[in-house]
């Protein structure tokens, strides 16, 4: 793994539970509020850009040569906000969908000898912070309560996965054994987000 940028997990997908659940909105400005941004914007803008995008970037073209000498691969960290809306506010979402953007792009650029990919986790528990630029540097997952029940009743696999849950696709597409014929592609990793749908699963009924 050639280099991984640190993202927030967290989401809200109901408006019920966006309300019930107000500190979900860890890291970002929401559009109704971009009018009174003013200088918050611009380093908001900056400092999620230049964590999520700019970083990623760097680090990549630091570690090219090492990369295209030996036939490595880049793993990019993207979020369900890189597919998805409603999840962390305007600016975030663009960040994260920028790192999709990144790993299409330098898969492309890189190939054959360097595969690029990203992996996209949904819900977690995690300390890792919002923007400083912004208040929340104090503000994490974690302090999120019932975040467990949060989970159940916002994807169909009904529960708030650990960062073990999802390393095990990093390993997969870090081995040219088992994905030498995988580049620019973003794994999603949302609980069954994307096929939620709008009724409850049919397998909830019986729990």
């Amino acid at each position: 793994m050639a280099f991984q940028s640190r993202s927030v997990c967290s989401s809200s997908v109901h408006p019920d539970l966006r309300q019930r659940f107000p500190p979900l909105r860890l890291i970002g400005v929401v559009a109704h509020n971009l009018p009174s941004c003013g200088l918050a914007l611009d380093r908001a803008f900056d400092e999620l850009f230049a964590l999520n995008v700019k970083a990623c970037l760097l680090g990549v073209k630091a570690a090219v040569g090492a990369l295209m000498e030996s036939g490595g691969s880049v793993l990019l960290t993207a979020t369900m906000s890189s597919t998805h809306a409603g999840v962390g506010g305007v600016v975030y979402t663009a960040s994260k969908h920028a790192v999709v953007g990144l790993v299409r792009q330098m898969a492309y650029e890189l190939a054959p000898r360097v595969c690029v990919n990203g992996v996209a986790p949904g819900l977690m528990r995690t300390d890792i912070r919002g923007p400083a630029s912004l208040g929340l540097g104090e503000r994490t997952p974690s302090s999120v309560p019932d975040l467990e029940q949060l989970a159940s009743a916002a994807v169909p696999l009904a529960f708030d996965p650990s960062p073990e849950d999802y390393t095990g696709h990093y390993v997969q597409l870090a081995s040219r054994a088992n994905a030498a014929a995988t580049t620019g592609i973003v794994v999603a990793c949302d609980g069954g987000l994307e096929v939620r749908g709008l009724g409850r699963p049919p397998g909830r009924d019986s729990q």
